[in-house]
C-alpha cells in the first residue's frame, strides 16, 4: 500500500508539472486528451502564481489519480513521456 501511495504522489508531481508547463505555453492548446487531464487537475489544484504550500495540491491530485482507470493513466503517461520537442508537436491539435 505504501508503494502505491508513493507512485500516486510521483505521478501527481508529474501531472502538476505538466499542467504548469501547459499553462505557461498559453494561449497555445495541447491535444484533446492532455487538455482533458489539464482541466481535471486544475479543478483540484490551481495554477501556481505564487509560492505556497504544495501538499494540498499533491493530495488532491493523488486522490484524482485513484479515481482514474488504468487505461486513462497509461495514455497520459505515454503523452507525458513525449517530452521536449516531441511534446510541442501536440500543441495545436
Amino acid at each position: 500500500m505504501f508503494v502505491n501511495l508513493n507512485k500516486r504522489y510521483v505521478a501527481s508531481v508529474e501531472l502538476l508539472a505538466a499542467c504548469q508547463g501547459i499553462e505557461l505555453r498559453r494561449p497555445l492548446k495541447s491535444n484533446t486528451t492532455l487538455e482533458g487531464f489539464w482541466s481535471d487537475v486544475r479543478r483540484v489544484a490551481v495554477y501556481w502564481d505564487h509560492d505556497r504550500y504544495f501538499q494540498p495540491d499533491l493530495g488532491a491530485t493523488a486522490g484524482d489519480i485513484l479515481r482514474r482507470t488504468q487505461d486513462e493513466l497509461e495514455i497520459a503517461i505515454n503523452m507525458l513521456e513525449t517530452s521536449g520537442e516531441e511534446a510541442m508537436l501536440h500543441f495545436g491539435d
